[in-house]
């Protein structure tokens, strides 16, 4: 039986850069009021007082925009926002409040499943761990010969393989101090006494 293939499709560094750019830039376009962004403040006026509202989604959008802008921490800023903008969309659409239509909601899926692309297909933290090191093209790797170990045979004279022991080595004696008492030499005393 034939096996189907698997098709595996990998996005280049360099897109996923670009995504990265448009997705971060619309956020903080969104973030500093260039752009609209109505859900956001529905979820912040049930988490924080009026007065608060405005500073805090700003802030919170803006900072996980600029982190995915910079390459810091991207799949954590990307899945954070994306919680946040789908929280806060389905509020606004279908809460309290309902400031925004269906149409709004709907775009706001599209952006989340773009920051799902991004926190899927990011840069992992050990990626450079994982992958086997590249070689300079041309340049082979050096062929080693590791060196022969000859093992040398024991003699039949086993005095000759004794290690030293304490019939083979002098008597110990410690260091003569001068101009000390009766006590300087107590221990060659007690050693020669024995």
């Amino acid at each position: 039986m034939n096996r189907p293939q698997e098709q595996t499709v990998f996005v280049s560094r360099n897109a996923h850069q670009v995504v990265r750019l448009l997705i971060a830039s619309y956020f903080i376009a969104a973030a500093t009021g260039a752009v609209p962004f109505e859900s956001g403040w529905a979820l912040a006026l049930m988490l924080v007082p009026a007065h608060f509202a405005d500073a805090a989604v700003s802030t919170f959008v803006f900072t996980c925009a600029f982190l995915i802008l910079i390459g810091f921490q991207i799949r954590a800023a990307a899945l954070l926002l994306a919680l946040f903008l789908f929280w806060s969309s389905f509020t606004a659409s279908f809460g309290p409040l309902r400031s925004i239509g269906f149409a709004d909601f709907w775009r706001d899926l599209v952006l989340i499943g773009a920051l799902l692309l991004t926190y899927i297909n990011g840069p992992h933290l050990f990626d450079h761990l994982l992958r086997p090191a590249r070689r300079p093209l041309g340049r082979r790797a050096k062929r080693i010969t590791p060196r022969r170990i000859v093992v040398s045979r024991p003699t039949a004279d086993p005095a000759a393989c004794a290690l030293p022991g304490p019939s083979n080595l002098p008597p110990f004696r410690f260091p003569q101090i001068d101009g000390g008492g009766d006590d300087v030499n107590l221990f060659d005393r007690v050693f020669d006494a024995a």
